[in-house]
């Protein structure tokens, strides 16, 4: 059992858009304690945070750490393996109510994780949460997490997309959708809270939409991509240190209410720092292909087909990583029928080479084509392996799975069962799929996976510390 130690700081905002240029007033919020974030809102006791003792902040190693196979993570009397029951998962927030965004990122320094959540309040309203803690190595007891709340008001939907991404060494980059004039809004984001200047990035942008970001590592230039399904086009901004660059066009001509997976993209820079994304096309209401472009300096022109099947391919999801000139992508398809899927994944070195993608699971049921309940999310470790945390829908249920590769010459994979009990939610007539995972690694290869529970509304925090 959980020993009750967290501590909740929590920062309620007047509204999404009450940030805009007063992002420092919003940083200086009321703080309060609770086992969620009811007392916040209720009035509570203030109190500072702390970093707890014993946090973990991923000491690097010098080889890839040696790992294996566990049982489900969530049913720790079941594991033989002494280490495997240091594979634990925690409930970090109660309360988050069919969410339609839920991202996590990590701090290039300090170990700080910070997860940004769409919290659905009614019909008419929505907020965006934002949670930030460093993780304990002791799988007893909580972390203490400071928590804020973006609320935009009643009639109106705040965070119903979202993307985080590294800033410096110890901040993040955050954008979100909010539904008053459909704007876009980016913020930084430090341990407290947002700081500097909110920004509207761009409005008019409709939900469902996606947003996809990627902080560079060479000279700090911020990618953002993102979705807008009345024009049927895929669009990037790049943020330099003089601000947001004008929007680029990445593709047009996508059949937004056609097929799932429309425009949902996945951002990064190349070993040369070129922005690059992968997406899925829908070119008509029967076949969309993956994709992979790369901006050329304003202008993205180097669309490659990751996998060719004609009219016989739907794709969902989609996660891109890079280390070094390896790319690596992960993404769901189905036949045309849109009920059996698989997870495939591609890596490549250079543009002209052939990718030949490979199945990593098949014949993946799902209940309802349109809204598929699957999900999959890349991190690249410092020593080039890669981890893949995946929502693997088995007709109305799901399992949280985590794939991992190994550092033997075939580079096979390990596939642990997280949690077997997630019932994703979702309709075919608003296209939201609360089917969420994503991952994070740190500097000794282990994961950090965030994903969202329908049956207890509830945000998970699944990691191990046997090293």
């Amino acid at each position: 059992m959980l020993r009750a130690s967290t501590f909740f700081s929590v920062f309620v905002l007047g509204g999404c858009n009450a940030l805009l240029g007063n992002a420092e007033a919003g940083a200086q919020g009321e703080s309060t304690t609770g086992t969620d974030d009811t007392a916040a809102r209720d009035g509570g006791t203030t109190s500072k945070s702390k970093i707890p003792e014993k946090a973990d902040s991923g000491e690097s190693n010098e080889q890839p750490p040696d790992d294996f196979a566990c049982v489900t993570w969530t049913l720790p009397d079941l594991q033989t393996n002494e280490n495997c029951k240091k594979r634990r998962v925690q409930v970090i927030r109660k309360g988050v109510h069919s969410p339609s965004a839920l991202v996590i990122e990590r701090t290039r320094e300090g170990g700080r994780l910070g997860i940004a959540m769409h919290d659905k309040l009614t019909e008419e309203g929505s907020r965006l949460l934002l949670d930030q803690f460093v993780p304990t190595s002791d799988p007893s007891v909580l972390p203490t997490i400071t928590m804020q709340a973006f609320d935009s008001g009643e009639f109106y939907h705040c965070g119903t997309a979202a993307a985080l991404a590294p800033l410096g060494s110890s901040n993040f980059h955050l954008v979100y959708q909010t539904s008053r004039n459909g704007e876009l809004i980016y913020v930084p984001v430090n341990e407290k809270g947002p700081v500097g200047k909110a920004e509207v990035v761009t409005n008019g942008i409709v939900s469902p939409t996606t947003v996809s970001l990627a902080a560079s590592s060479t000279n700090g230039d911020l990618l953002l991509t993102y979705f807008d399904p009345k024009a049927g086009s895929l669009y990037s901004r790049v943020r330099t240190s003089g601000g947001f660059e004008p929007r680029s066009l990445v593709e047009q001509g996508f059949v937004s209410n056609g097929l799932p997976g429309a425009g949902q993209s996945s951002a990064a820079f190349d070993e040369s720092n070129h922005p690059v994304v992968a997406y899925h096309r829908v070119e008509n209401l029967v076949a969309s292909q993956p994709i992979f472009n790369e901006r050329a300096d304003t202008t993205w022109s180097g669309a490659k087909e990751i996998e060719v099947r004609g009219n016989n391919m739907r794709g969902y999801s989609i996660a891109l990583g890079i280390y070094k000139k390896r790319h690596y992508v992960a993404y769901f398809s189905a036949d045309s029928a849109g009920k059996r899927f698989s997870l495939n994944f591609g890596s490549w070195d250079n543009p002209g080479d052939n990718i030949s993608p490979v199945v990593l699971i098949r014949e993946i049921y799902v209940n309802d084509a349109l809204v598929p309940h699957a999900n999959v999310a890349m991190a690249i470790d410092r020593f080039g392996l890669v981890h893949l945390a995946a929502v693997i829908p088995n007709g109305p249920h799901a399992t949280i799975r985590y794939l991992r590769q190994t550092g033997d010459v075939d580079k096979s994979w390990l596939v642990d069962d997280v949690d077997e009990t997630v019932t994703p939610v979702g309709a075919s007539s608003t296209w939201v799929d609360t089917a969420l995972v994503d991952i994070a690694v740190d500097e000794k290869s282990r994961p950090h996976i965030v994903y969202h529970l329908n049956t207890d509304d509830s945000i998970h925090y699944a990691s191990y510390f046997d090293r």
